[in-house]
């Protein structure tokens, strides 16, 4: 009695390890040879052992309930296609592998179960055209579990919500038929398709073979969706090994990076079509995205919400859309930059250590837990458009707004409030109107707008800077003319400090000298009075280059205070002051 307890405890005890789970009726290898041949197999007798097996009279050729074991030391080969089965086991030492090679040739398992357990070998290498079809109807989980090594072609659902698990070290091979590029893992254009890398465990892609929404292309838009799950690693190997996020209107595509999880994207990465569905990009704390590519992060119709890491590499412009980020995100790109298409904030670090942030029509918030790390003039923000940097700015502590007007010129300004604020900066180069007479503007023009306005020191620093002629001023446009203030000027650097925000331009002034001339041929001032006798188009400025007046006539200046005043007309420019 002892002995028939002990027998059974240890039969429970190999069962669960899943040494011994052949059940009455599975078959099992009993040669090598291949799969449709009844010859290749015996039919278990015996719960756990194969000693008193028999041997198989037929193959199943339909969907079948039927488990199949590759047992140690055979190898069993795919002659064609399909073949089926209810679950796979193959033991350490099996290799289950077919006749088709890749690029032109798949062979299919029609999988009814829910597990594959690769401990030897499933497909002979990356060129094996030995595949996967899901055939157990809606809702279907595979899971790919063992300690062995597979090579899959393709996997194919059959079926609305079905799911694969990858359990265990996978790659899948298949790059079309000419081997140029095509999908080896997507969901045959059936709806709520869900991947999930567990933990440990990788997920590899070959060269030219994708993971994509679409049933060919790695640019296409689908029309369902999916549901990618990176638990473990998911790993594009090649500089075509692409991840094609894009969907039709009305579907979703979510791509969710688990805290242990990493994404190494060797290969271009598209979420970025403009009838694109709606794609969520999700990032756990220590979860990883790694764009290693050569090749297009096209990520411009996407939504990102990052508590992990993103890193842009490569050399290619790329792009990407609404950004919520508490973690980390790095350009470190050797050529290109990375455009902004939709609203971003910033709760984390963002670092630029190569490559600019080009922000278009859209606004970068930096949030007070946020950050942003560059290297002015060599890396920052690129306010081409009418997007604007968004930062708050502490009282009395200097606030750097690394922006520029373009990705050739770094044209950053630095804030200094009395009471702390919110400051929107942009810069560009077309200035809301010409240089009043005897004033020189550099081509740039700083919109700074703060929420709640207090005295500040603004610092301004174009790229090129006009020489210094006589001083130095930081212009405000009000309304139609600007209201220039003298400013000290360091490098490039203008700086003074102002109470009133409006477009600000910075230049240099002749004002004092070589000016003196008060009276030509056709125009005289007589100290109250500028003589027009010619009615010549006169503007007359104040010394701030705001401009007073303009006439076709003789103009009294009885209105005017005392100072220097510009009269200009035609190509002529004199100097008068009213006592």
């Amino acid at each position: 009695m002892k002995k028939c307890r002990l027998f059974l405890l240890t039969v429970l005890l190999l069962s669960g390890t899943g040494l011994w789970a052949q059940a009455v009726g599975d078959y099992g290898s009993n040669n090598n040879g291949n799969w449709g041949v009844a010859g290749t197999w015996v039919v278990c007798q015996t719960a756990g052992q194969w000693t008193d097996a028999i041997a198989a009279t037929n193959v199943p050729t339909t969907s079948t309930t039927v488990n199949f074991w590759i047992r140690a030391g055979h190898t069993v080969n795919v002659e064609s296609s399909p073949k089926y089965a209810n679950n796979i086991t193959i033991e350490a030492t099996g290799k289950l592998s077919s006749d088709g090679a890749l690029p032109s040739t798949v062979r299919y398992m029609r999988m009814s179960g829910s597990t594959l357990t690769v401990n030897g070998q499933f497909g002979s290498g990356a060129t094996d055209g030995l595949g996967l079809y899901a055939l157990g109807g809606a809702n279907q989980t595979i899971t790919i579990t063992g300690t062995g090594t597979s090579n899959i072609s393709r996997f194919q659902p059959q079926a609305t919500g079905q799911s694969l698990i990858i359990d265990s070290n996978v790659q899948f091979n298949y790059a079309g038929s000419s081997g140029t590029g095509s999908t080896s893992l997507y969901p045959n254009a059936f709806d709520n398709f869900t991947i999930t890398i567990n933990p440990g465990k990788t997920l590899t892609t070959a060269n030219n073979s994708y993971l994509s929404i679409h049933g060919s292309s790695g640019t296409s838009a689908g029309t369902v969706s999916m549901t990618i799950n990176v638990n473990g690693t998911f790993n594009a190997s090649g500089a075509n090994s692409t991840l094609n996020l894009n969907t039709a209107a009305g579907k979703t595509v979510t791509l969710n990076v688990g805290p242990n999880g990493i994404v190494n994207a060797n290969g271009p990465i598209r979420a970025h079509y403009t009838n694109a569905g709606t794609t969520n990009i999700n990032v756990a704390s220590g979860g990883q995205i790694n764009c290693l590519s050569t090749g297009l992060v096209g990520l411009s119709k996407s939504t990102i919400t990052n508590n992990g890491s993103i890193s842009l590499q490569g050399a290619i412009a790329d792009s990407i859309g609404n950004v919520v980020s508490g973690g980390t995100i790095e350009f470190n790109k050797s050529a290109g930059n990375v455009a902004l298409c939709s609203a971003a904030t910033i709760n984390g670090g963002f670092t630029l250590t190569q490559g600019n942030l080009v922000l278009g029509a859209n606004n970068l918030t930096v949030g007070t837990t946020g950050s942003i790390t560059c290297n002015p003039p060599t890396t920052y923000i690129v306010t081409n458009g009418a997007g604007k940097l968004i930062q708050n700015a502490a009282s009395g502590t200097a606030k750097l707004f690394p922006v520029g007007s373009s990705v050739t010129s770094c044209d950053p300004v630095t804030l200094t409030p009395t009471d702390a604020t919110d400051f929107a900066v942009n810069v560009g180069t077309t200035l809301p109107a010409p240089a009043p007479a005897n004033f020189t503007y550099n081509a740039k023009v700083w919109n700074i707008t703060p929420v709640t306005p207090s005295s500040t020191i603004v610092t301004l620093t174009p790229s090129v800077a006009e020489a210094t002629i006589t001083s130095d001023v930081i212009g405000q446009y009000v309304t139609d003319s600007y209201v220039n203030t003298v400013a000290s000027k360091s490098g490039n650097a203008y700086t003074a400090t102002f109470n009133t925000f409006s477009p600000f331009v910075c230049g240099t002034t002749d004002l004092g000298t070589g000016m003196d001339q008060s009276l030509f041929n056709d125009v005289m001032f007589d100290g109250s009075t500028i003589h027009n006798n010619s009615n010549k188009h006169l503007q007359v400025y104040d010394i701030a280059g705001r401009k007073v007046i303009s006439s076709d006539q003789s103009v009294s200046m009885s209105f005017a205070t005392k100072g220097v005043y510009i009269v200009k007309y035609d190509t002529k420019t004199l100097k008068i002051v009213l006592k």
